[in-house]
């Protein structure tokens, strides 16, 4: 669980301009079942304006509230390859995430910072597979990560409308992180 507030002042020459404070709450709970491992992440955001110059606002004084909702599940597999001077430890993870936001409210609103552009509801399925590769003296030197999402959002559309960047399925995506100590990252 944590707790953190945000403060932000923000001048234009033209437009609005004013302050900006960010309250988010967090909790955050790992669990598992059986073999399965799991994770409940909660995120509360509530955010208030002050108006200096209100330009194009009704009133100097706004605020907006949202949440967040994310659970991941996932197993692990471990193989030991072993010599007589060192050993190699491949893991392999498969894994399916879900992510809901709230529609932030309400709807007219100034943007100073990132998650004032965060404007709609997300419901969000991700799946995939994390592989790392360990030794002796470094952990994690190597991980690949093959994964694909699925947007429930935009499926919730007309399929009449759907346009060719909507698809509810993403394209597959593939991460490669190579961590080796004091020589190379990437």
């Amino acid at each position: 669980t944590s707790f953190s507030f945000n403060y932000l002042y923000t001048y234009r020459e033209k437009g609005y301009y004013g302050h900006e404070g960010t309250a988010r709450l967090t909790v955050s709970s790992p669990f598992a079942l059986w073999f399965l491992k799991n994770n409940i992440n909660f995120k509360y955001y509530y955010t208030f304006y002050y108006l200096q110059d209100k330009t194009s606002f009704s009133k100097n004084y706004l605020y907006r509230k949202f949440y967040e909702l994310k659970t991941d599940s996932y197993l692990e597999f471990y193989r030991y390859f072993s010599s007589s001077k060192s050993y190699l430890l491949h893991t392999v993870r498969p894994y399916v995430s879900y992510f809901y936001r709230k529609k932030p409210e309400p709807e007219e609103f100034p943007c100073f910072s990132y998650y004032d552009f965060i404007t709609k509801r997300r419901k969000l399925l991700e799946y995939g597979i994390w592989q790392f590769f360990s030794t002796k003296y470094i952990k994690n030197f190597l991980s690949l990560k093959l994964y694909q999402q699925y947007d429930f959002t935009k499926t919730e559309k007309s399929p009449l409308t759907v346009h060719q960047e909507e698809k509810p399925f993403s394209d597959l995506y593939f991460q490669l992180n190579l961590n080796y100590p004091s020589k190379i990252f990437l």
